[in-house]
């Protein structure tokens, strides 16, 4: 006996739906699954931000506990083309009004005429110093090497002056008329004087001087000087200028302090060398930066155009 089957329309069944409601049946379990999905990636995603807030507030503890967000603050200029202002921890909030007096600036002085940079100096010694003359201190007799030594002056115990050379300790005496000597460690001295003042017990500023010395001799030139100067990273920076001018001795020797305001003021002596005898000519005067408050009653002036309190 043959088996036959009769579908479709031949049936009177309709296919169609019955086959897409089966398949909507088996399609429970992934919609079931996929919405699963969703809400663990939604938890995930609000854990991560729980603990993003967690961190925020850890923060935030953390500064109140060491106080920086109690003493933090944010510094604006109206006009940051002539003041920059920044903030650190500390700073009282307000406005304040500042008046540009003056900036500093760095000391420039210039030698007279000379016929070139191969112009012999003439023998003799030249002496640079930065720091000394702002604590009323003059040289008497110097025999150290040639080259650059910073002195600090580091503190006084009656008429014991504890002063660094090139960072070497030594204790010196000062005398009753103000004089001290300082060894350069080779057999060489630097005898200063304070004044008798201090010889009798009076405080000068402790503190750092740069102290340059170079020696010529008859064969020495203006560019022979003016390397040794630059070589030693001493108070001032050296250059010979061709001015274009007066003839045959168009050229200066231009001394530039390396730092700005008066405390870096350099005292120059180059008498010693015969090519400038005639002295120097002050061509910029070393001047400090100078800030009025509110209606200027109140004045800041510094070495620097940077001011930091």
């Amino acid at each position: 006996m043959s088996n036959f089957s009769v579908a479709g329309l031949s049936s009177g069944l309709d296919t169609t739906s019955l086959v897409a409601a089966l398949m909507q049946v088996e399609r429970q379990s992934v919609t079931r699954l996929e919405a699963s999905e969703t809400r663990a990636n939604d938890q995930i995603k609000a854990w991560d931000l729980i603990t993003k807030r967690l961190e925020e507030a850890k923060t935030a503890v953390q500064a109140i506990r060491t106080g920086s967000a109690l003493t933090s603050a944010t510094a604006t200029s109206n006009d940051t083309t002539k003041l920059r202002a920044t903030s650190r921890a500390g700073a009282l909030p307000g406005t304040y009004r500042f008046t540009v007096e003056s900036l500093a600036a760095a000391q420039q002085i210039t030698s007279g005429a000379l016929t070139s940079g191969t112009a012999l100096t003439g023998a003799g010694t030249a002496r640079v110093s930065v720091g000394m003359d702002q604590r009323g201190l003059s040289i008497v007799s110097d025999t150290f090497a040639d080259g650059t030594y910073t002195l600090e002056l580091e503190s006084r115990t009656g008429s014991d002056l504890t002063v660094k050379v090139n960072g070497t300790s030594q204790t010196v005496s000062i005398g009753a008329g103000g004089t001290f000597t300082l060894s350069d460690g080779s057999g060489g001295e630097l005898v200063l004087d304070g004044g008798t003042g201090f010889g009798g017990g009076d405080d000068i500023d402790m503190g750092t001087i740069r102290y340059t010395r170079f020696t010529a001799d008859g064969t020495t030139t203006v560019n022979n000087l003016v390397s040794a100067l630059n070589a030693t990273g001493g108070g001032v920076r050296a250059q010979v200028v061709d001015t274009g001018e007066d003839g045959s001795t168009p050229y200066r020797l231009v001394l530039s302090a390396r730092g700005t305001g008066l405390d870096n003021e350099a005292d120059i002596d180059l008498g010693g060398l015969s090519a400038f005898t005639g002295g120097f000519t002050t061509i910029r005067e070393a001047s400090n930066a100078v800030l009025s408050l509110g209606d200027g009653t109140l004045t800041i002036s510094r070495s620097s155009n940077t001011i930091t309190n």
